[in-house]
């Protein structure tokens, strides 16, 4: 559009950083960033409306600059600075030409409008990314806070042997009838308590942080369910579910760990309370490949969803359960992250009993070896 009203060749959406530019947008050009240094974006920047370079060639601070002289040639240059609603310039809408040029107001104006539009469209969009973080952070938590008073229990019940076996062994020693193997039988399952609680700890830290920007990183699905499993391990022991895990074969997948491990963890929570008033309480974990698609299937003992809350379920906010229980917002947001991912989750009744898929594609290298 930019390029249209001022009937110039190229024009481009560029973002200005310390050490260089980079075009989220453009037209006319095949560069994807160049350095600050040399770039007309990193003076116009410091302009209040609008920054004009009529001609080049004949301008002392751009006379002798690479992209003057060389590809692309620039002779023209228009850029109008984009200011946050923060007060901070953050790069410039800008038009370029291979000869000099004059623009008309009505141009200028337009050009302004356009530049005030793709702030307008920049800050839409981070503010809905900043709501989508938001979100997914809420839903961790919410299933968090499902677990904590099971992860406590976890946590103090090794807490509380270590304090009764350091008490003996204290007392052993005051009274002269401490032996050496026996001390070194007791440290060693003393180390193993200790081992314990710091995996349940460095479980929860791992789940916690904030993963949404993270880049994808080659992973086993099996050791993200055994991951997963950490923390979840005393709610099945509390509601009695008994759990049983049928893999086929372990699968590497590119993927944000965190985010898979929180998709796991959403049904497994959400499998428990399906089913922890049943007669009958168990949950099947399955893993297996099908082509170039890995498969990890959780089902429990209920018996299926209604056809009306299976239309719903995956849609924000929507939920079965009481009041102050639950968010609503666990499939969606599973949903969402799955399709991140290059996936699907989705709903199914596997011989007669409730279940969800979800299905990931396989590392490339993996493909190629099966």
């Amino acid at each position: 559009m930019a390029a249209h009203v001022c009937n110039t060749p190229m024009a481009l959406v560029s973002l200005v950083d310390e050490k260089r530019q980079w075009f989220k947008s453009k037209k006319g050009l095949d560069a994807s960033e160049t350095s600050r240094d040399i770039s007309f974006c990193g003076h116009a920047i410091h302009d209040e409306e609008i920054f004009i370079v009529e001609d080049a060639l004949k301008d002392e601070r751009f006379c002798d600059n690479p992209l003057v002289c060389n590809v692309p040639n620039v002779r023209f240059y228009a850029g109008v600075p984009l200011w946050l609603t923060n007060g901070c310039a953050i790069g410039t809408l800008c038009v370029i030409d291979h000869v000099p040029r004059l623009l008309t107001q009505a141009q200028i104006e337009t050009l302004k409008f356009l530049a005030s539009q793709v702030v307008r469209h920049l800050e839409s969009r981070w503010k809905n990314l900043l709501l989508s973080d938001q979100l997914i952070y809420t839903s961790k938590l919410a299933v968090l806070g499902e677990m904590t008073a099971c992860v406590a229990h976890e946590i103090n019940t090794p807490l509380g042997i270590l304090s009764a076996k350091i008490e003996v062994l204290t007392h052993k020693q005051k009274i002269g009838v401490l032996k050496e193997a026996l001390l070194l039988q007791e440290l060693e399952k003393m180390h193993k308590t200790t081992e314990r609680i710091a995996e349940i700890i460095k479980g929860l830290a791992r789940f916690s942080r904030g993963s949404h920007r993270d880049g994808l990183v080659r992973y086993s699905l099996q050791q993200i369910v055994f991951e997963t499993l950490e923390l979840c391990e005393n709610k099945l022991k509390k509601e009695k579910v008994d759990l049983s895990l049928e893999f086929e074969r372990d699968c590497i997948v590119d993927c944000r760990p965190v985010e898979i491990s929180q998709i796991l963890l959403n049904l497994i929570m959400n499998a428990v309370y399906a089913v922890k008033n049943h007669e009958q309480r168990w949950i099947t974990l399955r893993l297996f490949l099908q082509a170039d698609q890995v498969h990890l299937q959780v089902v429990d003992s209920g018996s299926g969803i209604s056809e009306t809350v299976v239309n719903q379920m995956m849609t924000p906010f929507f939920t079965t359960k009481p009041v102050g229980v639950g968010t609503g917002l666990g499939l969606s947001i599973s949903r969402g992250l799955a399709e991140e991912h290059g996936g699907r989750l989705s709903y199914e009744k596997w011989q007669g009993h409730t279940s969800f898929k979800l299905s990931l594609p396989v590392a490339q290298f993996q493909q190629k070896s099966a």
